[in-house]
């Protein structure tokens, strides 16, 4: 009984790992995505993660927001979805203040389409802290409220730390997908930001199988004869 259960773990070893192999020849890395040079930290280390690099000044972030929040619905329970606002100017960090004051507040689903018409239909730049109470304000919350979180510590800290995984993506535009916290989409190397879903789905599924396999092998190994 026991080898007959080895011999099936085996077969499916060899099943995931053919499945890998043509997978590999959808995208080839370096060429449709890239492979980070240091893996970053996962916001949830049991789930595949899926962060979307976004900034509210950018016309494709905002032409491809309305499709990346329909797509992330149907990605799976697996894969956790989050959003990542770039930071590589000042302005930009208050823009993630502003976007993290959002979160803590509970009003991110107002907040978040009226920031990106703001800025890409009204075309307005939201280069201060007064300016962006003022839009906070409009959406019901009290300037005293939104002051005491803007400046806030917590806040603040998200915001370094939006800055810092910026730099460690190696984000240098958006809008970018990153996935597992170690491959790098850009729509400009595939030729049409439309594209990066397709990408990020071939390598949600490299992830999945890959998982598979390290399972696969863990049983394989446990079922060894002892001393073998």
């Amino acid at each position: 009984m026991q080898f007959t259960f080895r011999m099936m773990a085996m077969a499916a070893c060899l099943l995931l790992s053919s499945s890998l192999v043509r997978a590999e020849e959808t995208f080839k890395e370096g060429v449709h995505y890239l492979k980070l040079p240091k893996p970053v930290e996962l916001a949830e280390v049991n789930n595949i993660e899926v962060m979307e690099v976004f900034w509210y000044g950018c016309r494709h972030c905002y032409n491809l927001s309305p499709k990346f929040n329909t797509w992330q619905e149907g990605l799976g329970k697996d894969v956790n979805y989050h959003r990542l606002p770039a930071v590589w100017h000042p302005r930009m960090k208050l823009h993630a203040q502003a976007f993290y004051t959002a979160e803590q507040l509970g009003v991110m689903d107002k907040f978040h389409p009226k920031m990106y018409d703001e800025m890409n239909v009204r075309r307005r730049p939201f280069k201060t802290e007064r300016e962006i109470a003022d839009l906070f304000e409009k959406i019901g919350v009290e300037r005293a409220t939104f002051s005491e979180v803007f400046n806030s510590l917590e806040i603040k800290g998200k915001a370094l730390k939006a800055e810092q995984l910026t730099r460690q993506c190696l984000i240098t535009g958006t809008p970018r997908l990153v996935v597992q916290g170690k491959y790098l989409i850009s729509g400009r190397a595939l030729g049409g930001n439309d594209k990066m879903m397709e990408v990020a789905e071939f390598l949600i599924e490299k992830e999945r199988e890959q998982a598979s396999s390290d399972m696969e092998k863990d049983v394989l190994e446990s079922t060894a004869p002892k001393g073998s």
